[in-house]
């Protein structure tokens, strides 16, 4: 499936790293199942 802005996943945030231009987001979208987001900081 290919993610967009329009998608919408139901999980837990695990992990979140905020650096100087893009933030990393660890979700657990299942049991044993976690997807990598990048994200710009302004978002969070």
């Amino acid at each position: 499936m290919a993610l967009s802005a329009r998608n919408v996943l139901k999980g837990t945030v695990k992990e979140v790293k905020k650096g100087m231009v893009m933030a990393e987001v660890v979700i657990e979208i299942a049991p044993g199942v976690e997807r990598l987001f990048h994200l710009l900081p302004q978002v969070l």
